[in-house]
């Protein structure tokens, strides 16, 4: 594939959608220091190297310090001691957050020497080297998970097996995985046998003419009983090249060499491991128990030479050889059509943006347009109860100047009713004008200044007193001029008749919601109350008439009481 062409189809996608800067949040910078203990060119340190440069990547603040301890120094060999003294003088004016011992013979140094460098994390990975010291943790590799994983897998795989061959080496680490690897086989009734004593090209010969009814599991072996000595890797290549059935083993490392695969120790997922582990101690000061060494890995090629069925893997195994797909073989006639596709997206969001933009503008001047007619309208509603308001006061003063000169009580009581009318639908319309709510009338207000206008012209020294208890409601107009006339009449009904004159009394005015659809009005005095078979229909006079007249227009209820006083209440919707 053509790597440049490539590239110049990616910058041209980044051109049309933009480049979006990304800036990492800046952090103290964390210094660990880790210890291999075997070489550079060894597959587990590369692979655990690789895991590393993968966690820096997640966390930039990261900065590693690496030494390779059986790398040659000028001496064969180097004990701890020797280590701390060299380690220490290298590292003399660095200060290290955490330390990382990658196997064995790293983890025995610090465990030997725990406070290499002051009581800072030390994560060691190690079969069964644990530390008692509190900053000291050690991260066990899952060998007894690997070994039944993988032979249950190789099972699963290969259902008609009836022999496993083991080809191992004399290694301590080997004793846990072959005794649960064994313990595995033989529980599904799978004879074991053992491999330890071959030469490696007599081995090759009896792997080719196995049958389908056996499986083979590798361990690393570094010599044959010929004496001669071999990279496991390659030995493993050449078993796998050779074998007629299929090879499992329990390292990652082995990958690509013709195994089928398994449930392996992998070294990337356990430098992630570590430095989770680093970071767990950082932030609350204990080490994680949650920590994955191992993954499940097959490789494509294997599985196909073995006939292997593919397609009931799971999906979190990871597939190393897998064919390229059709997306990756055609790349860059792909990315090309992806490119295209782009383009014409991009052209057809900024078509609908320039039209986006003119409906706004059209949306805004007809927005301002119609704001216009509203404040307009909202300024001829407010002059208009500002001149019933001021004409209803003016005729209500014409009456006042009209009942000043009448003598007669007959005909002033009637014109002094008219006048306290006229002034609270006056009050009504003040309510209006002065509001900023045009959607209604604050009730609550407007009653009280009513009340007051009314007792401030009829209540004398001795006269009753008037107590108001009105929640703060938002009525219409025509609801709110109604309670006030209703209000009106009620509370000078009661002012003229309910006590005897200037006699003391109380009068309780109380309006409140009840429930979400209905409102309550009251009128209540401890007077003299009304005469017995009294008919508010028919014995009451023009006031009363009046009250049963506003009652019906809310399209409420009246209920009348006449124990200790009189009491008059109407509930309606609202």
């Amino acid at each position: 594939m053509n790597a440049p062409r490539h590239i110049g189809i990616v910058g041209l996608i980044l051109l049309l959608l933009g480049a979006v800067p990304v800036f990492l949040e800046s952090s103290e910078p964390v210094d660990v220091l880790v210890l291999h203990s075997f070489s550079f060119d060894l597959p587990w340190t590369q692979g655990l190297q690789t895991g590393l440069r993968r966690s820096r990547a997640e966390r930039p603040e990261i900065r590693f310090f690496v030494e390779y301890m059986d790398t040659s120094r000028g001496v064969e060999s180097l004990t701890n001691e020797d280590w701390t003294v060299y380690l220490k003088s290298k590292y003399a004016n660095e200060r290290f957050d955490a330390i990382i011992a990658d196997s064995d013979a790293a983890a025995s140094l610090l465990l030997e020497y725990p406070d290499l460098f002051g009581s800072i994390p030390n994560i060691l990975f190690s079969e069964d080297q644990i530390s008692a010291s509190p900053h000291q943790h050690t991260l066990v590799p899952a060998f007894r998970t690997s070994a039944r994983s993988t032979a249950r897998l190789a099972l699963e795989q290969n259902p008609d097996a009836q022999t496993a061959i083991i080809i191992h080496t004399t290694y301590p680490t080997y004793e846990v995985f072959l005794e649960n690897l064994t313990a595995e086989l033989r529980s599904a009734d799978v004879r074991v046998e053992m491999r330890q004593q071959f030469e490696l090209s007599a081995l090759a010969g009896e792997l080719s003419s196995l049958g389908d009814d056996t499986i083979v599991f590798y361990f690393p072996v570094f010599s044959d009983s010929a004496g001669v000595d071999f990279i496991p890797r390659e030995a493993l290549t050449m078993l796998a090249a050779e074998s007629a059935v299929p090879v499992y083993t329990f390292w990652s490392t082995m990958l690509g060499s013709g195994t089928v695969g398994g449930v392996m120790i992998d070294p990337e997922q356990t430098a992630s491991a570590l430095i989770d582990q680093i970071f767990s101690y950082r932030e609350t000061g204990t080490f994680s128990r949650d920590s994955q060494t191992y993954g499940s890995f097959l490789d494509w090629q294997a599985l196909t030479r073995h006939n292997i069925d593919t397609r009931s893997i799971p999906p979190e195994v990871t597939i190393v050889n897998r064919p390229e797909r059709f997306i990756v073989t055609y790349i860059t006639e792909f990315v090309s059509f992806v490119a295209v596709v782009m383009s014409l997206v991009v052209a057809i969001i900024a078509a609908l943006l320039v039209r986006d933009r003119k409906l706004n503008r059209d949306l805004q001047a007809t927005g301002r347009a119609l704001k216009r007619v509203v404040d307009a309208k909202q300024t001829l509603y407010e002059e208009m109860n500002h001149r019933i308001k001021n004409n209803l006061m003016i005729l209500g003063s014409l009456v006042d100047l009209q009942v000043a000169q009448v003598d007669d009580d007959a005909v002033r009581r009637p014109l002094e009713d008219v006048s306290s009318r006229l002034h609270t639908l006056a009050l009504v319309h003040d309510s209006l004008y002065s509001s900023d709510q045009t959607a209604g009338v604050d009730v609550g207000q407007f009653l009280t200044s009513l009340v007051n206008q009314i007792g401030s012209g009829m209540v004398g020294g001795n006269g009753p007193s008037v107590q108001l208890d009105v929640e703060e409601i938002l009525f219409d107009a025509k609801i709110a001029v109604s309670c006030g006339m209703l209000v009106n009449e009620l509370l000078t009904n009661a002012i003229k008749y309910a006590f005897p004159a200037d006699k003391a009394g109380d009068i309780r005015i109380a309006l409140r919601r009840r429930g979400d659809n209905e409102a309550e009005l009251s009128v209540r005095d401890n007077g003299r109350g009304l005469p017995d078979q009294f008919d508010i229909a028919t014995d009451g006079g023009l006031g009363m008439t009046i009250v049963h007249s506003l009652v019906q227009q809310l399209d409420g209820e009246l209920t009348v009481t006449t124990q200790a006083g009189t009491s008059f209440v109407i509930r309606f919707p609202a």
